[in-house]
């Protein structure tokens, strides 16, 4: 069996090649984003998702699949996208998901949720969800184009 260990969003990751260590740069929980033109739109810019899972029996090995859905406030499925998890060789394993962009449609909480669906089995299981609030705010004067921030809450 399968066992999911964490997801994190961050804006870089970098892995040791002689460790196999990971490093987050800039855990993401919230986006600003400054002067919006219009309420639905795709934010272009670069971030990481990670997801680590374990052999539930270290001596078991096991494959499956994993979904990363993105869900609005809305509860609405705005994109996903899947990825086989391979525990046959290694009692641990991370998939890492490069994106470079984000639909967005409403300020509030959006969720990165995680699916597992172990092989040979139909179903699909939530094991996480990982919250990134969204939040519009606009300034006094009007602006032609939306300035984007994008910041990590410490």
């Amino acid at each position: 069996m399968i066992k999911h260990v964490w997801t994190i969003v961050s804006s870089k990751a970098s892995i040791d090649t002689q460790s196999n260590n990971v490093s987050l740069f800039n855990v993401l929980e919230q986006i600003n984003i400054q002067d919006l033109v219009k309420p639905e739109f795709v934010l272009a810019f670069n971030f990481e998702v990670l997801t680590c899972w374990i052999r539930e029996n270290p001596e078991t090995p096991c494959k499956g699949r994993q979904r990363l859905a993105f869900i609005d406030p809305m509860n609405k499925q705005l994109a996903h996208i899947e990825l086989d998890i391979n525990l046959a060789q290694t009692e641990r394993a991370r998939n890492r998901f490069q994106i470079n962009s984000l639909p967005l449609t409403i300020p509030g909480r959006y969720f990165f949720r995680t699916d597992l669906q172990i092989e040979g089995e139909s179903d699909w299981q939530t094991v996480n969800q990982y919250p990134l609030t969204v939040q519009f705010k606009t300034s006094p004067t009007e602006v032609e184009e939306a300035e984007v921030t994008a910041e990590a809450v410490r």
